[in-house]
């Protein structure tokens, strides 16, 4: 990643992920897109709405764990799609193109991890493993 275009923000998903398949060379990979809502500093100023995207394994545990509302930080770089609509009017997109996400918070995560402890511990009833802290980085 280019050292001047570096992005790292940490905030509540704003909508449900949504999760899409593409074919690139031949490989299928998955895209989550969704809209990262991150509070101003200044109480008086309205929070901030930013639109990200995460590829591939990253996308599918996001996807399979967070749910709107769930906080999670995300480290990737600006990007901007620019395209021109039927009627020759140009458009413009930014979003940050993530390479890393944490999870900071989520209900879903802890319920899911909750369920494979449940199951660990009836399989191995000696396996009683806990989570450390609610931070899981992927």
């Amino acid at each position: 990643m280019n050292l001047e275009n570096q992005v790292n923000l940490t905030g509540r998903l704003a909508k449900e992920n949504q999760l899409r398949s593409y074919t690139f060379n031949g490989e299928n990979r998955n895209v989550l897109n969704n809209t990262l809502a991150i509070k101003s500093r200044n109480k008086d100023k309205p929070s901030n709405f930013i639109n990200i995207t995460i590829w591939g394994k990253t996308a599918d545990y996001i996807f399979d764990n967070t749910q709107k509302g769930d906080k999670i930080s995300v480290y990737g770089e600006l990007t901007q799609n620019v395209w021109e609509d039927d009627k020759g009017q140009m458009h413009y997109e930014l979003f940050v193109n993530v390479e890393e996400a944490k999870i900071i918070y989520s209900e879903k995560y802890q319920n899911n991890f909750a369920n494979q402890n449940q199951a660990q511990q009836k399989s191995n009833p000696t396996n009683q493993q806990q989570e450390e802290d609610g931070e899981i980085q992927f």
